[in-house]
């Protein structure tokens, strides 16, 4: 089930590449915002890295190709 809103797709795979995104921003490898300073918040890295593995100890054998 997707839902489409103001052209963005509402699905796993987005829900996915959105919590990545914010784990790779809290490392300090990608700038929150252009020519912001990267920086390091290791707890909320942490925190998305873990909501990562719950999503795919939880999904494990329940997702299809999408």
């Amino acid at each position: 089930m997707s839902e489409k809103t103001n052209g963005l797709e509402a699905n796993f795979s987005t829900l996915v590449l959105s919590i990545g995104s914010s784990a790779a921003m809290a490392l300090g490898l990608a700038p929150i915002r252009p020519m912001a300073k990267l920086k390091k918040d290791l707890n909320l890295a942490r925190f998305n890295i873990d909501l990562l593995r719950m999503l795919r100890d939880k999904t494990q054998g329940n997702l299809n190709a999408d």
